[in-house]
């Protein structure tokens, strides 16, 4: 992929990228680490929000790229829509209902997990799991305890900030996370 008629090239920060992580999600952890917002990251870099949010396979490598991530494991575990109202994500076909693409849940044990694991800016260390992104996920499996939801702001056709929306939830992470248990 090309930017501005230069070559893409890995950005000077990224974290290595988590077993069934998203792409959108990874892209919002690699933005926040670099200090941009997902949606500035993505216009910096030439590539549209469009296309990363419907996993075009040039998007999600562009991503790999810039944050030195195998972009097949990337692929595998970002969600594509497939003809009709199916979408395809870790070798399993989805309805579209299936794939949160507006919400998440998420487990805020594993949020303060993930902000004690890896250094960097608070907001940036999470990580999006796969299955909170799955309707069917309810809880996690780890901690034996309800998911939360969360509504993200989100711009149509336009990927969610992972990792801006965990920065506004941080003032009550510790309520949440006391809550779910």
């Amino acid at each position: 992929m090309r930017t501005n008629g230069r070559a893409l090239e890995p950005l000077a920060f990224a974290y290595q990228l988590e077993e069934q992580e998203p792409a959108a999600g990874f892209a919002s952890r690699l933005a926040a680490l670099n200090g941009r917002s997902l949606r500035d990251l993505l216009r910096d870099m030439c590539i549209q929000q469009r296309s990363l949010d419907k996993g075009i396979a040039s998007a999600v490598r562009a991503i790999a790229t810039l944050g030195r991530a195998d972009p097949e494991k990337l692929l595998k575990y970002t969600p594509v829509p497939k003809s009709g109202k199916l979408y395809e994500v870790a070798d399993e076909t989805f309805v579209r209902l299936a794939i949160n693409r507006t919400y998440f849940r998420f487990c805020a044990h594993c949020v303060r997990e993930d902000m004690d694991r890896y250094d960097g800016p608070l907001f940036s260390r999470p990580w999006l799991r796969l299955e909170w992104t799955l309707s069917h996920f309810r809880s996690c499996s780890r901690h034996e305890i309800y998911l939360t939801a969360t509504k993200p702001i989100r711009t149509p056709f336009a990927p969610f900030d992972f990792s801006d929306t965990i920065r506004t939830l941080m003032p009550s992470l510790s309520q949440v996370a006391d809550a779910a248990a």
